[in-house]
C-alpha cells in the first residue's frame, strides 16, 4: 500500500521588493505599505520586523513595535511604513526586514528610498527704507520674501528686532515654490532721528529670512 502524506506549509508572497516615497518635505511625512499574502495551507507567522540601514532613522513602521503577526492561509496583511526625513537629500540606505516561518526563504527585505527636500526663504531687495515720516504719523511698506526652495511652505511667524518704532503682524502666508510674498511692515516714529531694525520671518518647516529696515522720524517743523 502507498501512503500519501500531505505536508501543510505556509507560502509567503511579498507584494513588492521596494517602496519609493519620492520627495518629501523635511519635518513632513509620507506613508506607504507592503502587503504580505499567505498562499500556502498553514499559518504564516511574521516573527520579527525591523528597519535596517544607515538611513533607518528616517523610516518607521508600527510592525517593528514587537510581537508576531499571524496570517491565515489565503489571507494577507499590510505593513505600513512612514518616511519622515529630518534632513535634505537622498535617504535610501534602508530596508524593511521581515522574518517569517516560511519554509524558504524565511527572510524578506523591502528596500526603502526617499529624498528630503525643504523650502529656502530669501529676502527680496537689500533693505526696506521708509524715508522720512512725521512724528505721530505712520507709513507702511512691503517687505518681500521669495521661496527659492523645492517645496511649498507657509510663513507662520514674523518679528522685529532693533527699534520698536517698527511693527509687523504675524500672519499665515502660503508661499509656493518660486513665488514671492509681500509682508506689510509699519513705521510709526514717536521721536526724531534715524532708526533701524530687522524683520525676520519663519516658515512652518523652519526656514528663516531677514530684511533690514530703516526710517527717519521728523518733526512738523522739519519738512
Amino acid at each position: 500500500n502507498t501512503t500519501t502524506v500531505f505536508v501543510e506549509d505556509p507560502v509567503a508572497v511579498v507584494g513588492t521588493d521596494s517602496l519609493a516615497f519620492g520627495s518629501v518635505g523635511v519635518s513632513s511625512s509620507s506613508s506607504n505599505a507592503v502587503t504580505v499574502r499567505n498562499t500556502g495551507t498553514a499559518k504564516l507567522t511574521i516573527t520579527d520586523t525591523t528597519v535596517t540601514g544607515s538611513d533607518a532613522d528616517s523610516y518607521t513602521s508600527p510592525a517593528t513595535a514587537g510581537g508576531s503577526v499571524t496570517i491565515q492561509p489565503g489571507d494577507s496583511q499590510s505593513f505600513a511604513v512612514t518616511f519622515s526625513p529630518t534632513s535634505v537629500g537622498e535617504q535610501s540606505d534602508a530596508a524593511l526586514q521581515l522574518e517569517t516561518n516560511n519554509p524558504g526563504p524565511s527572510s524578506f527585505a523591502v528596500n526603502l528610498s526617499g529624498s528630503g527636500i525643504e523650502s529656502n526663504l530669501t529676502s527680496v531687495g537689500s533693505t526696506a527704507d521708509f524715508g522720512s515720516v512725521e512724528i505721530g504719523e505712520q507709513a507702511t511698506t512691503d517687505a518681500g520674501f521669495e521661496n527659492i526652495g523645492e517645496i511649498e511652505t507657509t510663513i507662520t511667524h514674523a518679528s522685529i528686532t532693533g527699534s520698536d518704532q517698527f511693527s509687523v503682524a504675524t500672519t499665515s502666508l502660503p508661499l509656493p515654490v518660486t513665488d514671492t510674498t509681500a509682508l506689510p511692515v509699519t513705521f510709526s516714529p514717536t521721536e526724531a532721528g534715524e532708526m533701524t531694525g530687522t524683520v525676520t520671518v519663519t516658515t512652518n518647516d523652519g526656514s528663516t529670512a531677514s530684511l533690514p529696515l530703516s526710517g527717519t522720524g521728523i518733526g512738523a517743523d522739519m519738512h
